[in-house]
C-alpha cells in the first residue's frame, strides 16, 4: 500500500478533449487514503478466496474475469483475514458501504483518477507525449494482445504502477454525470445499472489510457481484461 495525502485536483478532461461525459472539468477534494501499488494478482486473489493456486507463470498476472460483486467480496475477505472491519454489507437493496470501516475497499472514481494523475494535469501521468507511454503502460502498441505481470512498468510520481493499461480496474461508483461544482469525497451516482471502470487495458489504444478516460460495465460481468486493486481510508 502507498499512503496518499489527499487534497484537491482537477478531475475530467481538458476542453480540447473529445468526450462530453468526461466534462465538465471540476475541482475535487479528497481525504487521505492508501492504495495498492499494483493490482490484485492471481496469486493474492486465489489465496484470499481459498482457491487453488495459479500456475507459477500466472501468479503475478493481474486477476481478471472477476465481476464487481466478486471484487467487493474479495475486499471484505481480505479485511477479515487481516483483522480489519469490512467496508461492505449486502442488503436486499444491494451493496452498502460503511465509510467508518477500516478495511479494504474499491477506490472511488475520483480517488482512482487522483492516484492515476499523481499531480499531473496532462493526458497521462507523465505528460502529453504519447511516445513515452510504453515506459509506463501495457497497451495495444506493446503488449502483444496479452496480459503482463504487475509492476513491470515505470511507476508514476507517487510510486503506483499500472494505473494506465494492462487491465481495466473496477471502481465503487455507479456511472453518472459530472457537476461543475466542487466535489468533496464524491462517491458517484446514487444508483444505476453500470459501475465505473478506469485505466484502459492491454488491447486498447493510447487515447483510452488517458487519466480522465471513463468506461463502465454491468457489475455482474466478468471480462478478460478487467481486474481491480484495493484502497483503505
Amino acid at each position: 500500500m502507498r499512503q496518499l495525502d489527499g487534497g484537491e485536483f482537477w478531475m475530467g478532461s481538458q476542453d480540447d478533449d473529445e468526450r462530453a461525459y468526461e466534462k465538465p472539468r471540476h475541482r475535487v477534494r479528497l481525504s487521505p487514503f492508501s492504495m495498492m501499488t499494483v493490482g490484485v494478482t492471481q496469486q493474492l486473489y486465489r489465496a484470499v478466496m481459498k482457491q487453488e493456486p495459479p500456475a507459477e507463470a500466472e501468479a503475478e498476472l493481474p486477476i481478471t474475469e472477476v465481476s464487481w460483486f466478486e471484487s467487493v467480496t474479495f475486499c471484505n475477505a481480505l479485511s477479515e483475514r487481516l483483522g480489519l472491519r469490512p467496508c461492505y454489507r449486502q442488503t436486499e437493496n444491494g451493496w452498502e458501504w460503511d465509510r467508518s470501516a477500516d478495511g479494504f475497499r474499491l477506490p472511488t472514481e475520483a480517488e482512482r483518477e487522483y492516484a492515476t494523475r499523481a499531480g499531473s494535469e496532462d493526458r497521462w501521468c507523465f505528460g502529453d507525449d504519447e511516445a513515452k507511454l510504453g515506459d509506463y503502460a501495457w497497451f495495444e502498441g506493446n503488449a502483444g494482445n496479452a496480459l503482463h505481470p504487475v509492476g513491470q512498468k515505470t511507476a508514476n510520481a507517487w510510486g503506483l504502477h499500472d494505473l494506465h493499461g494492462n487491465v481495466w480496474e473496477w471502481c465503487w461508483d455507479w456511472v453518472g454525470p459530472y457537476s461543475a461544482e466542487l466535489a468533496i469525497d464524491p462517491t458517484g451516482a446514487s444508483d444505476g445499472t453500470e459501475r465505473v471502470l478506469r485505466g484502459g487495458s492491454f488491447w486498447v489504444e493510447p487515447w483510452s489510457l488517458r487519466s480522465a478516460l471513463r468506461f463502465w460495465d454491468q457489475p455482474g460481468d466478468q471480462d478478460w481484461s478487467v481486474g481491480f486493486r484495493c484502497v483503505r481510508a
